[in-house]
């Protein structure tokens, strides 16, 4: 076990919690990536991991953050991805402040306002934003019923594949796809 004293940077002793949060996320997102089976075995202690942490708004803004651009820019993490966004909406639920919840949904809407730009300068965004958002839709109600399900997240998932319709290349239509599959 290393010290401070001994040979390793003095850098790591000082991190926030925001950045060891999110350096013990971005391991669990790739291992997950990597190996998908191993969801329940990894995620859930990292989660009793976080319990402490969750209190600040800056650690669950970060978290929240890193989970959106994972499941927008990595198709093998999306579906995980949004389970776990699933899995942190139950175990630190709305009422709780800050409410992971709206936190992501902040982070969600801030990529869904970018929406026209990157129909026209970054196809690949918008589509991994809206199958994304699908896998989201769809984990919410799994995990926590139908009604549970966050209706602005439907309706910006409907906006999304509306604009991709607009520009119907082959990328675009199969998204589309993939995003109704999804549901």
């Amino acid at each position: 076990q290393a010290t401070p004293d001994q040979d390793c940077p003095s850098t790591y002793y000082n991190l926030s919690p925001a950045q060891q949060a999110a350096g013990d996320l971005i391991e669990v997102m790739h291992r997950v990536t990597v190996s998908p089976g191993c969801f329940d075995d990894l995620v859930k202690p990292f989660i009793e991991s976080l319990s402490s942490l969750l209190v600040d708004k800056e650690t669950v803004e970060t978290l929240a953050d890193i989970i959106v651009e994972q499941s927008i820019t990595e198709p093998n993490f999306r579906y995980n991805g949004a389970r776990l966004c699933s899995f942190l909406n139950s175990k630190f639920p709305a009422g709780v402040d800050p409410s992971f919840r709206k936190i992501l949904l902040y982070r969600c809407a801030s990529e869904h306002d970018q929406m026209v730009n990157y129909l026209h300068n970054d196809p690949a965004r918008l589509q991994g934003l809206g199958l994304f958002l699908s896998e989201l839709y769809v984990q919410l109600g799994i995990s926590q019923g139908i009604d549970e399900r966050i209706a602005i997240l439907g309706m910006a998932v409907y906006d999304i594949l509306k604009q991709l319709i607009t520009v119907p290349t082959s990328d675009n239509i199969k998204c589309v796809c993939q995003a109704l599959k999804a549901s």
